[in-house]
């Protein structure tokens, strides 16, 4: 009989991720070892991924291990699965733990890496260490992209940064990208929080000017608009508590 070689396992292993069989995939590499096979990144990348897409972070954590004792070197793509292993569960300190061994084996994080832990620390509402990761990528010659931004802005809501949250919005615009809704949304919801009605009904009139579409019958951006006729009478009026939940209710 033929034996499978490690690239037939890999295979199988990678067939699993996309079927979300984690503990099949882990039991298939315990195989190929068993086997006398010598494991490789390709072989543990495709086995973490089927823990990340399973939500699994500790079974990654454990296979990242696994592979230094082995001396495997992880790659961008072996660490950029743990992360989004990181993000699915909320864990943005493991992340930031992940980014620096990363950094500590030179290896180039890439730009799916930036946005999953840009995302897990939105999330978090970890808005000085979402504000550090933007000043790195920058550093790096990685451009920020409007997801990327509004990943920051969000974690600058969340933490109660509504000066941060305007000031990364005017970064947008200062670099010729176009904000989005969520953007706008969200330095909205920071500055009603903050009660600083002028500034959050300047925002409401960029957004009628820069990201709705124009008026059409029975459209979301029509649903949109009129929601934000409503929050800007709340603003005038000074009811931030109705400005806020109705806010809320448009996410």
């Amino acid at each position: 009989a033929i034996e499978p070689d490690l690239i037939c396992f890999s295979s199988v292993i990678s067939a699993c991720e996309k079927d979300g069989q984690w503990e099949q995939a882990l039991k298939l590499l315990d195989e190929a070892q068993e086997r006398g096979l010598r494991l490789d990144v390709t072989a543990f990348s495709a086995t973490i991924s089927a823990c990340e897409k399973a939500g699994q972070l500790e079974p990654a954590l454990q296979l990242l291990k696994r592979m230094e004792l082995l001396g495997v070197m992880p790659n961008v793509v072996t660490f950029g699965a743990v992360i989004n292993a990181c993000e699915k569960v909320n864990q943005w300190e493991t992340a930031l733990t992940l980014y620096a061994q990363m950094q500590r084996r030179g290896l180039e994080p890439d730009y799916p890496c930036f946005t999953s832990i840009m995302r897990v620390l939105r999330n978090c509402g970890q808005w000085e260490a979402a504000f550090s990761l933007l000043e790195d990528m920058k550093r790096r010659g990685i451009l920020p992209t409007v997801p990327v931004f509004s990943s920051a802005i969000e974690a600058c809501e969340k933490g109660g940064q509504a000066q941060m949250a305007g000031q990364l919005l005017d970064e947008i615009r200062q670099r010729g990208l176009e904000p989005s809704f969520d953007c706008y949304a969200a330095v909205l919801r920071s500055f009603v929080r903050a009660e600083e009605w002028d500034r959050a009904l300047g925002i409401i009139d960029q957004i009628g000017d820069e990201v709705l579409e124009p008026s059409r019958e029975d459209s979301e951006e029509d649903v949109r608009r009129g929601d934000f006729h409503d929050v800007r009478r709340l603003c005038l009026e000074g009811d931030w508590e109705f400005a806020l939940r109705t806010l809320e209710e448009m996410q």
